[in-house]
């Protein structure tokens, strides 16, 4: 397989990865931005959490995707 077809390749899966990190934080984002106000302190934090964790797995597919092309 040529080397630009296996980076194309590679690029095409990484970019498909990010949508599950994306799905997440919009998701996260909503759920603080209707249940604020119901929702106690330990649930905002894993709200929270759970942004931070995709963020930086987000961030790290960017990365690889940068490196692909």
């Amino acid at each position: 397989m040529p080397i630009l077809t296996r980076k194309r390749d590679a690029a095409s899966t990484t970019a498909r990865e990010m949508k599950r990190p994306a799905a997440a934080i919009v998701g996260m984002a909503a759920t603080l931005t209707a249940e604020w106000d119901t929702m106690d302190d330990d649930d905002r934090r894993a709200c929270l959490a759970t942004i931070d964790r995709q963020v930086v797995r987000l961030a790290a597919l960017v990365a690889e995707l940068e490196r692909l092309t």
